[in-house]
């Protein structure tokens, strides 16, 4: 009995931890990324993991459960950059699957793609949408110059990489239109 009272302790109660700082100003290391710079987020769990299927029911139905639009949007755009960040993983982990990795990219523009859909409703509604267009813009910035870096990577695939950097393109437009 003492023992499941203790992994109970341990495991749900929540507990503070304090991290110990240097002061020194040659170490000091930020927390957070710079507000001008959108950090991709680590994607977890690659598609070729056999457990896989199973993040991505999760992923739905947790998309499905959000009501608030402008959540709906900011989720999407999570969900667009780890999978973009997965499918680069993926392509340099092993080449062999850059199909996959390939499928990876396409389905985060399509993610991308629903956010910035959801982005352009809400400024219909006189919504104030600054901070998703700051991230839509920042994020798409980050996805083009991965697809550069893929490029120059992989020469052999630019087909496929010049095939979804083109996908990329009319986001420019719809962008700008969120910024007026």
């Amino acid at each position: 009995m003492r023992v499941l009272l203790i992994l109970f302790v341990f495991l749900f109660v929540p507990q503070k931890i304090f991290a110990q700082v240097s002061t020194t100003p040659g170490n000091l290391v930020p927390l957070v990324a710079p507000h001008d710079e959108y950090v991709l987020p680590y994607p977890g769990m690659l598609p070729d993991n056999p457990f896989y299927f199973i993040k991505t029911i999760r992923d739905t139905v947790v998309l499905f459960l959000i009501t608030d639009p402008s959540k709906k949007a900011d989720f999407n755009l999570l969900q667009a950059s780890k999978r973009f960040q997965a499918g680069v993983f993926l392509m340099k982990k092993n080449h062999a699957k850059a199909p996959l990795a390939f499928s990876t990219l396409s389905k985060g523009i399509q993610y991308f793609s629903h956010a910035i859909a959801i982005t352009l409703e809400l400024k219909k509604e006189r919504a104030d949408v600054s901070y998703l267009t700051t991230q839509l813009s920042q994020s798409l910035v980050q996805y083009k110059s991965m697809l550069a870096d893929l490029s120059t990577s992989f020469p052999q695939d630019k087909i496929q990489i010049k095939e979804l950097q083109d996908t990329l393109l009319p986001f420019d437009h719809q962008l700008f239109l969120l910024s007026k």
